[in-house]
């Protein structure tokens, strides 16, 4: 391999590995976002719950008072679940949300409170007849429910920024994945280009040392002077490498016979495999593998059946 190859092939490494390393930055980035906007969900859903709640309760609070049941501590129960959406604090775990409209409408509800609590005690004192507390109820009532429409609103939101990651993360995957395996891919080319080059390399040390005697430099497997390796040598190969195996038994003419017939069950054309297997005749071949040909004749037809059924 040349000088300007191996630069190219490490220039190629290093750019493949520092986009490796960015893909896995940003994904590291988008699982925290992730998480985080998972947990603000969680949080709002929480306060939909809670916002609902302030709307029922004030409703319940309003019928007690004008059926003269006064209840101070559902009213300090009002007081506290709306200082927690408002400042995210007090016993019930509630969040803010970072949501102008929301917030506005939120804001224009407690301060709307404030007067119907006017109302409350007026009520109290004067009797709801000469109080205005149905008509200031009702105008609440309207107002919470845009508190908690708003609130729906940004849980929506929420969802799809966190479908917007979740797709983000998944290419982000996907392309690591690809990356990888096209690194492993160029690591086995590299890898068998390698042995190939080493090969030749061997066959040209030996050929520079023994000049003529290296009778066949165009070879790959050659005996140590270049010629044909005798078959003896072959066949102990042969031996030692399926040696306690199922195939010890196996002899080269069995291994030629094996991968002709898996040529010609392959669908390859019987003059191509009589040239590979050195015939000087493809009508030789065609008498050996009679059966082979058979069977595969019986797959085509039984193909063409199945196809035209």
């Amino acid at each position: 391999m040349s000088s300007a190859e191996l630069n190219k092939n490490k220039k190629i490494r290093t750019m493949g590995t520092v986009v490796q390393s960015v893909l896995i930055l940003i994904l590291m980035i988008l699982v925290i976002l992730l998480m985080s906007e998972i947990g603000t969900l969680q949080g709002t859903a929480r306060v939909i719950n809670y916002a609902g709640l302030v709307r029922g309760a004030t409703q319940r609070e309003v019928k007690l008072e004008i059926t003269g049941y006064q209840n101070d501590e559902l009213i300090q129960y009002l007081d506290d679940i709306l200082n927690g959406l408002k400042y995210g604090d007090g016993n019930y775990n509630l969040i803010t949300l970072d949501d102008t409209d929301y917030n506005k409408k939120l804001d224009a509800q407690i301060e709307y409170w404030g007067n119907l609590k006017r109302q409350i005690r007026k009520v109290r004192e004067l009797g709801y007849e000469d109080t205005d507390i149905v008509e200031v109820s009702e105008t609440y009532f309207d107002m919470a429910d845009e508190t908690v429409f708003a609130a729906e609103n940004y849980s929506v939101q929420t969802a799809g920024k966190i479908r917007a990651l979740e797709t983000a993360s998944a290419v982000d995957m996907l392309i690591l994945v690809i990356l990888m395996i096209m690194q492993m891919v160029s690591a086995v080319r590299i890898t068998r280009k390698n042995k190939i080059l080493e090969q030749k390399a061997y066959i040209d040390k030996m050929s520079a040392a023994l000049g003529k005697k290296f009778a066949h430099p165009e070879m790959v497997f050659t005996s140590a002077l270049g010629n044909y390796r005798d078959r003896n040598s072959v066949y102990h190969s042969l031996k030692r490498f399926t040696k306690g195996t199922e195939f010890e038994s196996l002899t080269l003419h069995q291994l030629r016979h094996c991968n002709a017939t898996l040529l010609l069950n392959s669908g390859v054309d019987l003059k191509v495999v009589s040239e590979h297997l050195g015939h000087c005749d493809i009508g030789v071949t065609a008498n050996i593998y009679a059966d082979v040909l058979k069977s595969t004749k019986a797959k085509v037809a039984d193909l063409v059946t199945l196809k035209l059924s």
